[in-house]
């Protein structure tokens, strides 16, 4: 069972909810985001079960439908390349969840740093290629909703967990152009003691807790909703 932060509305999984709104929305990200409708791959705690994403429930309650344009082990860098290719005019907004495979496999120089709005910027930094990738929909789209989903907190055994850099980075260039970011970084749960509780990596074997079971995006979408909801147009 999960509630919306907005209205404590509670619904049930089995429950039919009626079409909120007909807008179509796209999610640019990695894995996280590409899971769901996937299986839980053989390497995890719960191989073969069927993931339920965050998408699921943003149609869900929101009534909207949402676009898988996430690929596993996706950078900020490679996303952006995506974004810039991708033809927008169908969709009334989007989503871009990523950072976690830049924490997981870039070093630190190819962080970078956040630019003037209408500058050069260097898509091979995480920084550049975010600024990059917004902008250019900005330009090309200047209609469309923007929405940053700032990652939730992940851990690497080598690497402990994911730095507030990337959170602090991320808000900072959502107002830099004035966009909305959703905070799961701070604001899901999410933290060391149960980690084993919403994620669903076996971190004995892999090392690493990154994706999340269907308890966790169960969980994460009580905040997206919340959050999202606002920004939707539900039909007359």
């Amino acid at each position: 069972m999960i509630y919306s932060n907005h209205n404590r509305k509670r619904f049930n999984r089995g429950e039919k909810m009626k079409k909120k709104s007909k807008e179509n929305w796209v999610a640019f990200g990695d894995s996280i985001t590409w899971y769901h409708g996937q299986k839980f791959l053989d390497f995890t705690k719960e191989p073969g079960v069927k993931v339920n994403g965050y998408q699921y429930y943003l149609e869900k309650e929101l009534g909207i439908t949402v676009k898988n344009e996430g690929v596993s082990g996706d950078t900020i860098q490679q996303i952006c390349q995506r974004s810039l290719r991708f033809d927008f005019s169908d969709f009334s907004g989007v989503l871009y969840f990523g950072g976690v495979n830049n924490f997981n496999k870039m070093p630190d120089s190819t962080f970078g740093k956040i630019e003037e709005i209408d500058s050069d910027f260097n898509e091979e930094t995480f920084c550049g290629a975010y600024q990059k990738m917004l902008e250019d929909v900005i330009v090309r789209y200047p209609e469309k909703r923007i929405i940053l989903i700032i990652p939730y907190k992940v851990y690497k055994k080598e690497l402990g967990i994911m730095p507030e850099k990337f959170p602090q980075t991320i808000k900072k260039i959502a107002s830099l152009y004035s966009l909305s970011c959703c905070d799961l970084y701070f604001e899901s749960g999410f933290n060391i003691l149960n980690f084993s509780t919403y994620f669903v990596d076996d971190d004995e074997k892999v090392g690493y807790y990154f994706h999340l079971n269907n308890l966790g995006y169960e969980k994460i979408s009580q905040n997206l909703i919340s959050f999202l909801k606002p920004f939707i147009k539900e039909d007359e």
